[in-house]
């Protein structure tokens, strides 16, 4: 339901602007402007409300899962009573009857649209068509918005357990600044002030990409966030970092993994900063990405730069100016000494120096190769270590898991979930908060 929202919001991105750009009856009839600018939005709202639905039953029936002790009689006969949801022909059906129900009252306008109405009176709001219009909108966009503040906030009473607060509450503070945005640019040129508005479009615009990155946000990234930490702590065993090179060298391809592999080492503490210099990030190194942000390519910048610095310390010149380069310069590199061993002349570096880099050879590894990996045979180990790991995003297991049998005894049900969704026992590498933040 997700991939509808986007598509729904999609068609509305690409179909706007021809609207905007096109302001007269004869390129673009009236009844096509009116469905896609106001009935085309709503049908995108109930796609993104039914889209919620969706993510809280299957944070209900996941939560009894993890934990079974929860899982009392009268709880298991709801989580029994809301779970029809997940079914795809369910979804389609209440797809169907919400979108009907919103799209209603715009399609009976149209259906009795005066001859004489043009899309003038549709941009000016004075005609009375048009001032329906925009009531039917505004309180069925009011109502999507409280109903979706509902299901948002009975997600965040759960996100903790998932990992995902962070996440929400910088979504939330992103829908309230577009919330607000819409209702000012709506509510200003009504009252008289900032007329300018409307020409500019200011709600439109508004409406166009905010729906874009809410549906992203809300939906698809906590997804992609928890997906990213389960496959971080796959790669970090053995068995799974062995599985994906063999993979990745049948496809003739194993740098990235090898350079991750080249950070994590540093990381441990059991490779220098040199040493990941030259094998990852200098231009001729043989492990060096092209992809890498430019964020990330700072690192060798600063990198580099201190390098030069310190040269210049050891040759004849100025030397309390070259010392004080390389103390600025170890700064902007996120460089930091430790004193000096008696055993050793280098300095040592701060673990969390590269974790950046290390962060975004873990996305390109996301993106570039996990899909095909997951296409692998030999990935079985991956799916159960996926399905069994503590993530929202392995909910796809959530159909098999609520099929099995529930056994319900006085007060008590105890639940019993497939011996594969259960991880085997693993050594796992501990994995710093800020890594993928």
């Amino acid at each position: 339901m997700a991939a509808v929202t986007g598509v729904v919001l999609a068609l509305y991105t690409l179909a706007l602007p021809p609207i905007v750009c096109f302001d007269d009856d004869v390129t673009i009839d009236i009844y096509s402007r009116i469905f896609i600018s106001k009935a085309l939005v709503l049908v995108g709202g109930v796609s993104f409300i039914l889209s919620q639905c969706i993510i809280v039953v299957k944070f209900a029936i996941t939560e009894m899962l993890l934990d079974p002790r929860t899982a009392t009689e009268a709880r298991v006969h709801h989580v029994q009573s809301i779970r029809w949801l997940l079914y795809p022909r369910a979804q389609i059906l209440v797809w169907l009857t919400a979108s009907t129900v919103v799209v209603a009252p715009i399609l009976h306008l149209l259906l009795f649209l005066p001859d004489t109405f043009t899309s003038n009176d549709l941009i000016n709001g004075v005609h009375p068509v048009t001032q329906t219009l925009n009531i039917i909108s505004s309180l069925e966009v009011a109502a999507m918005t409280i109903i979706s503040w509902g299901l948002t906030r009975k997600i965040s009473l759960v996100v903790d357990n998932f990992g995902l607060r962070a996440t929400y509450l910088s979504i939330s503070k992103y829908s309230a600044i577009c919330l607000t945005g819409y209702g000012l640019t709506s509510l200003l040129p009504l009252l008289g002030v900032a007329e300018f508005l409307d020409e500019f479009y200011a709600t439109t615009m508004i409406v166009m990409h905010g729906s874009q990155a809410l549906c992203f946000m809300l939906i698809t990234m906590p997804l992609r966030q928890s997906y990213l930490t389960v496959f971080y702590r796959y790669l970090s065993t053995s068995e799974g970092y062995a599985a994906v090179l063999t993979f990745c060298r049948m496809e003739l391809a194993p740098e990235l993994l090898l350079a991750w592999h080249e950070v994590e080492k540093f990381k441990r503490g059991e490779v220098t900063v040199d040493y990941i210099y030259a094998k990852v990030l200098d231009l001729h190194s043989e492990l060096f990405q092209v992809d890498l942000a430019d964020e990330v390519r700072n690192i060798a910048v600063s990198f580099r730069s201190w390098k030069n610095k310190v040269d210049v310390l050891l040759q004849p010149g100025d030397i309390a100016a070259a010392r004080a380069g390389v103390v600025e310069a170890a700064k902007l590199a996120s460089f930091v000494p430790a004193p000096a061993r008696p055993s050793e002349s280098r300095p040592l570096y701060d673990a969390t120096f590269f974790h950046p880099l290390s962060a975004e050879l873990l996305r390109l590894l996301y993106l570039h190769v996990l899909p095909r990996f997951e296409e692998f045979p030999q990935s079985s180990d991956w799916i159960v270590f996926r399905n069994g790991e503590k993530a929202m995003v392995s909910l796809d297991a959530v159909d098999n898991m609520v099929r099995k049998t529930v056994v319900v005894s006085r007060p008590l049900a105890s639940m019993t979930p497939n011996i594969e969704d259960i991880p085997h026992g693993r050594r796992m590498l501990a994995m710093p908060q800020e890594e993928l933040r």
